[in-house]
């Protein structure tokens, strides 16, 4: 509401962006048929979805933490903007007993890493490339704050 420039948005945009599971020293092989989320950018604030599956490790280094890159914007680089969530849905992927998959966006980067916690305090660890199978897939959804 109101007219105030200060109430006034001028930066909207929606588009889609290709995710690419990876390791540090490489990239995973996608599934073309699931490697395009949406994204809805509106000021500094990013919202994305998505549906990724893998079809082989590819570059990946299997012992190297699971990450997905490839977010529209990257994520805006300071302590404030972190962000995470649980993953709702996902298939092939590897977990300790009772362990709950978990994101959290990387500030400074254009990447999601994936975590897992458990039931005590100490089981909170990341996923490894290793974690999700050759033809495991992540379903996930996350707002974050951008760089511009």
């Amino acid at each position: 509401g109101g007219t105030a420039d200060a109430n006034a948005l001028d930066d909207y945009e929606e588009g889609t962006w290709t995710g690419t599971f990876k390791s540090s020293d490489g990239n995973m092989t996608m599934n073309s048929s699931y490697q395009t989320g949406r994204y809805v950018k509106a000021g500094r604030l990013v919202f994305i979805c998505g549906y990724f599956a893998a079809s082989a490790n590819g570059s990946a280094n299997t012992s190297q933490g699971l990450r997905i890159h490839g977010l529209p914007f990257d994520v805006a680089a300071n302590n404030t903007s972190y962000s995470s969530g649980a993953l709702g849905y996902y298939t092939g992927l590897a977990l300790s007993s009772g362990g709950v998959p978990a994101y959290y966006v990387r500030p400074g980067e254009d990447g999601i890493s994936f975590t897992q916690s458990g039931i005590g305090t100490a089981d909170i660890s990341g996923l490894t490339v290793a974690n999700l199978s050759t033809d495991g897939a992540i379903m996930l959804s996350a707002t974050y704050y951008s760089t511009a």
